[in-house]
């Protein structure tokens, strides 16, 4: 993730953190579990979930590279 990226993700964490009353770590954790959860109840497995994870910051590192 490149520094503009971690600041607009921490800038957004930490909007949600205060409109929860958590903190920016708790947001993330909690975003992560229900990640995991939802995966779980549409029958995704581990692997399934990693090769989306996979997927999804392979076109991230795409778009990145071509909005230079």
């Amino acid at each position: 993730m490149n520094p503009a990226s971690r600041a607009v993700f921490r800038s957004k964490a930490g909007s949600v953190a205060a409109t929860l009353h958590m903190e920016p770590g708790e947001v993330v954790v909690a975003a992560l579990r229900i990640a995991v959860e939802h995966a779980q109840k549409a029958g995704t497995d581990r692997q399934q979930l990693h090769a989306l994870l996979d997927d999804a910051m392979a076109a991230e590192a795409v778009e990145q590279g071509g909005a230079r």
